[in-house]
């Protein structure tokens, strides 16, 4: 049975985050995801990526771009993607900032650094 070009998407996402050691938190298959959640849920570097799969001419539901723009406006990052290489331009932003940041905390982590440490 022939592949999909979607399927063969899902093969290259899955394959590429492996090889960079991104940590997948949840994978949703179209046809049980009634609820508009991204095709994939990732952990990488202390932020959240919630990527859709889509190919060239796949479009969006209005509930996908909203459950996108609601990761984006809580400080994650939400995005259709069409091909690997848009992941690996995410994925080197996110390693450009986190360069800036040294010790290996995210902003958040810093903040809460108080919250651990004993008087």
């Amino acid at each position: 049975m022939a592949k999909t070009k979607e399927s063969k998407l899902e093969e290259e996402v899955s394959r590429f985050m492996e090889q960079r050691g991104v940590w997948q938190l949840a994978r949703f298959q179209a046809q049980s995801n009634q609820n508009g959640l991204p095709d994939r849920i990732y952990l990488y570097r202390g932020v959240l990526l919630g990527f859709e799969l889509k190919t060239d001419t796949g479009e969006p539901t209005d509930l996908q771009l909203r459950k996108l723009e609601e990761i984006n406006n809580n400080g994650g990052v939400g995005l259709i993607i069409r091909d690997v290489n848009t992941i690996a331009s995410v994925l080197n932003l996110i390693d450009s900032v986190r360069r800036v940041y040294p010790g290996g905390y995210s902003l958040i982590q810093m903040g809460l650094k108080e919250f651990y440490e004993e008087d």
